[in-house]
């Protein structure tokens, strides 16, 4: 009589082990969806930042274009003006010699 209850205690844990492991695999299947969704998410975010970072790199690149056209212009002007100085200092210099 022993042998067939300590038999049927084992087979009572045995099944709620059973049920037990079955609620782990439940769960951990649950969670290894909602951690696969998650990644998921940030990688697309991910996805997004990398194309607003890319965007945003052309529009540097327009700008340093355009400031590189600025600077070339005030470079111009700068030696316009350099020549009108010049040409001013001679002018003055031939009035004060008439003078």
């Amino acid at each position: 009589m022993y042998l067939e209850q300590r038999i049927e205690q084992l087979e009572n844990v045995t099944v709620e082990h059973g049920k037990q492991i079955e609620m782990i695999a439940a769960g951990l299947a649950t969670l290894t969806g909602t951690v696969n969704n998650g990644f998921e998410e940030i990688r697309r975010q991910f996805a997004r930042i990398d194309d607003k970072f890319a965007e945003h790199d052309e529009r540097f690149e327009r700008i340093e274009t355009k400031l590189a056209e600025h600077d070339a212009r005030f470079d111009r002007i700068d030696q316009q003006f350099l020549q009108v100085h010049g040409v001013l200092t001679e002018l003055v210099t031939l009035v004060k010699n008439k003078l």
